[in-house]
Order: C-alpha cells, then structure tokens, then sequence
C-alpha cells in the first residue's frame, strides 16, 4: 500500500509539473481576421494573430502571397520564454511573402517591424517589393528597442528601396 501512495503521489507531482500544451494558430492569404485561426478557418494578418499569441505559441504563416497594402505589421509588447519560444513560421514546406507591389509608398515603411519583445522564432517570412518614391527610405524587418533572444532562419528581404534587416 506504501508504495502504491508513493507512486500516486509522484506520479500526481509529475503531471503537476507538465507544461500546458502550446496553441497552434494560422494565417493565410486568403484568410480573415473574423475567423478563428485555425488551419481550416486562418487569419489573415500577422498584427491579429499577435493580439492572442503567448510564450509556447506557434503561429504558422500558410504559403501565398500577402498583400498587406500601406500597413506596416506590427509586433510588440509580448514575449516568450528561453523555453517556451513564441514561433513565427512559414507552414511546412509553404512560402509566405508579404509582398507591396503596387503600393504607392508616400511615406516611411516597415514590412514588420518589432520592439518590446524577447524570445520569438522566425522562420521562413519573405517581404518585397517596398518601391522608393519619395526621399524616405523602407525597411523590411526593424528591430526597435529591448528586442532580445530572437532567431531569425531562412528570413528574405529583398527589393525594398532601403535596408532589409535594421537592428
């Protein structure tokens, strides 16, 4: 019987102990924002998955083209943990661009720009296309201020009429 509650007891600290389990969420190209992130159901921009996601979250980004028009995605004020990562990324084998073709750029630009968060994975994320039509230079990815512990693997940024990656 003794060993029997030492096993109970062990096993109940164990499972006490267990992280919860990350949520999976989903944008995609053809998604909307009303929806409810799922990979049958995506949202369409990165700023609403932001709003929802928390340290051990993954956002995966479904392959496409992402016209985001003037906007800029913003990610801010939220962080993972070193081991409980907020994960940015491409879905699988799928290529997502955030792409600006055709946008009239009057004004300064970031196709993403962050601050203010620790420990997020990004991977995979292409953004192009930022044509220079006035003196302002775009970027691609801006790390603003206390931007920290963040990977960036396989991340593209290219034509954007001034710099892809700024830290």
């Amino acid at each position: 019987m003794k060993k029997l509650l030492t096993t109970l007891f062990f096993l109940i600290l164990l499972l006490s102990t267990v992280n919860v389990k990350a949520t999976t969420y989903y944008v995609a190209p053809n998604g909307n924002d009303s929806n409810l992130g799922t990979i049958t159901s995506p949202w369409l921009t990165l700023n609403k998955a932001w709003t929802i996601v928390s340290a051990g979250d993954i956002i995966y980004m479904r392959g496409g083209i992402y016209h985001p028009g003037n906007s800029t995605t913003t990610l801010s004020g939220k962080s993972g943990t070193a081991g409980n990562l907020i994960t940015i990324s491409a879905y699988q084998n799928e290529k997502p661009i955030i792409d600006y073709i055709g946008v009239s750029m009057t004004s300064q630009r970031c196709g993403l720009s962050l601050s203010s968060l620790n420990y997020v994975y990004f991977k995979g994320i292409h953004i192009r296309n930022m044509a220079m039509a006035s003196s302002w230079n775009h970027y691609g990815f801006i790390l603003w201020n206390d931007v920290n512990n963040c990977t960036f693997e396989q991340c593209e940024a290219d034509h954007i009429g001034g710099w892809g990656f700024v830290i």
